[in-house]
């Protein structure tokens, strides 16, 4: 996994980002990972926030290099995310990532969420299933589910939920390791010291 540079692609990023805050796997899951489009001849993107409405539409043509003797050809991406704030501070979104490379078809779609409440209870999911010319559409799922507590002081609380099937694939993203559960849980205490000179 490489860090994306190009000015294109890192503007308006996080409109382009699940909701998933997979605070234990790195956010080892996205449906789209710009460097995929490696030798653009081509793209658009619209983003923003309006109304309460977060979106991102990208649309790329990619120019693939082949073996030698092969013409080069060219592989269609397109990526359509949309996101509703709700209550307060809170959201939930739909996702689209899509690509087209020769006979080739890939197309993840998802649904996420992230609540927010009393500013220090977070919980945060998504649901996510791949699907791919020629394989069948089982077992290709992704599920994460996160709960924090995290008051200014007091009782800290991180658990969090992953499963990621084995027929998962996902040529417009990025993704570290299928075929995989896990649970995690981590507890501890926060408080303030306010004595004199020192706080």
């Amino acid at each position: 996994y490489f860090r994306e540079n190009r000015p294109f692609f890192t503007e308006g990023s996080r409109y382009f980002t699940l909701g998933s805050g997979d605070e234990y796997h790195g956010g080892g899951v996205s449906l789209f990972y710009s460097r995929r489009i490696r030798n653009p001849r081509g793209a658009v993107k619209i983003s923003g926030k309006t109304g309460g409405f977060g979106f991102g539409i990208l649309g790329a043509i990619n120019k693939v290099e082949v073996g030698a003797g092969e013409d080069p050809r060219d592989s269609y991406f397109g990526i359509f995310r949309v996101q509703k704030d709700i209550l307060k501070n809170s959201q939930v979104g739909v996702y689209y990532a899509g690509v087209r490379d020769g006979d080739a078809r890939n197309q993840n779609v998802a649904v996420d969420f992230n609540f927010n409440f009393k500013d220090f209870y977070y919980i945060q999911g998504m649901g996510a299933f791949t699907f791919n010319e020629n394989v069948p559409n089982a077992h290709n799922g992704i599920y994460q589910l996160n709960f924090r507590r995290e008051p200014d002081a007091g009782l800290q609380l991180m658990s969090g939920f992953q499963r990621i099937e084995d027929n998962v694939d996902i040529s417009t993203g990025y993704i570290d390791q299928k075929d995989i559960q896990s649970f995690d849980l981590m507890v501890g205490h926060a408080w303030r010291y306010s004595q004199g000179l020192f706080k």
